[in-house]
């Protein structure tokens, strides 16, 4: 009759090398599962940055969006306050923008640059001090405060600013 002791004996050895192939395999299988894990977490990251360059180009794009809509309103602001204006000679040769009479209200009389006009803004010129003026021997001569554009204005019998409205 067989040993009952040594079939338990190869039993538990049989059981041994059984526990000690699963864990090789286990081994093997935590390893190789870690280089999945590690190339999954690699393909993660690369996602992520590409969100965040995408989230940024939205943010840019967003802020562009937003300038152009504003550019868009001034330009529509402009256009309806360039009606309102119209080209006069207020010197001999000299030109300068108005605001029409209809348009005016209880405002008082101005000039506005032509250079700034013609590049869509409303820059009204300023009158030098009579020193100034006496000193340049131009006579009435007013200066654009943004361009610096210098508007010859005629002071004569023909040309009354709050009477004719020439300009």
């Amino acid at each position: 009759m067989p040993d009952l002791t040594a079939i338990a004996q190869g039993l538990s050895a049989l059981k041994a090398i059984k526990d000690i192939g699963e864990a090789m395999i286990g081994v093997r299988d935590a390893a190789a599962f870690r280089e999945r894990q590690i190339e999954f977490q690699g393909k993660i990251i690369e996602a992520q940055d590409a969100i965040f360059s995408i989230q940024q180009e939205r943010s840019s794009l967003i802020e562009k969006i937003g300038e152009l809509e504003e550019e868009i309103a001034n330009l529509k602001k402009w256009d309806t306050e360039k009606q309102h204006c119209k080209l006069v000679e207020v010197g001999l040769g000299s030109f300068a923008y108005v605001i029409t009479q209809e348009a005016q209200g209880s405002a008082p009389e101005y000039l506005i640059c032509p250079a700034c006009y013609e590049h869509g803004k409303k820059s009204i010129v300023q009158a030098m001090t009579q020193a100034a003026q006496h000193a340049s021997g131009r006579g009435d001569e007013r200066t654009c405060p943004d361009c610096k554009t210098k508007v010859a204005v005629a002071r004569n019998p023909q040309w009354k600013p709050s009477t004719d409205r020439r300009w």
